[in-house]
């Protein structure tokens, strides 16, 4: 009667913990976030790993019950409950680490996703605003060329930050399948906008390269 009541009292707090892991919000975007839900879920589980710890000294102890005691009624409940505890922990475990190995991956990512970001968009924040200097009226073949030397120069800065586009919409993919819908969809907007201004830069400097090349050809002839 001790080990049953053991026993049900463990099979009720693993299947307690059970709801909570399936109720627990999945991994956020946010790095402040996500650093305290894998603070949170770490401490439960290691009352998870503790808990193992007891089950095992149970089931032992059950195990030795059913080895002296006269086989009946009793004894088959024993045998049934001892292995739906032992399940009910080895499925509960399972989904514990789980969840840690999402977290784990999630706060990287995020980490990384939201450094790129920044650093991306300060980057093309700097770019705006010196593309200004390519709108200057160029009238003699000297000052097209010293526009066209600025264009280049824009364009190998672009060539440059290329990879971090590649970075942000890596680590963006990645997190966007560990995420939340909400923080997903914060994530994919992040992407696109930032996608969409390194985008408009490349066509502009494009169109700013073309138009100094033909009034450099007029001017030449």
């Amino acid at each position: 009667m001790e080990v049953l009541s053991d026993i049900d009292d463990l099979l009720d707090w693993f299947r307690e913990i059970e709801g909570q892991i399936r109720d627990a919000e999945k991994p956020s975007c946010e790095p402040d976030v996500v650093r305290v839900q894998l603070q949170e879920h770490k401490a439960l589980n290691d009352e998870i790993a503790s808990q193992k710890a007891r089950v095992r000294e149970v089931l032992a102890t059950a195990k030795k019950v059913l080895r002296e005691a006269a086989q009946g009624e009793d004894t088959a409940t024993l045998r049934e409950k001892a292995e739906d505890l032992k399940e009910t922990m080895e499925s509960v475990s399972k989904l514990s680490s789980d969840r840690l190995n999402a977290l784990e991956q999630a706060l990287p990512l995020a980490e990384h996703f939201f450094d790129t970001h920044v650093d991306l968009n300060q980057w093309m924040d700097a770019m705006e605003d010196e593309m200004g200097i390519l709108d200057t009226p160029a009238i003699r073949p000297d000052q097209i060329m010293k526009l066209q030397d600025k264009t280049q120069a824009f364009i190998q800065s672009l060539n440059e930050h290329k990879p971090l586009v590649d970075k942000l919409n890596k680590t963006g993919g990645a997190l966007v399948k560990l995420c939340n819908d909400d923080d997903a969809g914060k994530v994919e907007e992040i992407m696109h906008v930032d996608n969409e201004r390194y985008n408009a830069l490349r066509l502009s400097l494009r169109d700013k390269q073309q138009a100094l090349e033909k009034a450099l050809q007029v001017k030449s002839n």
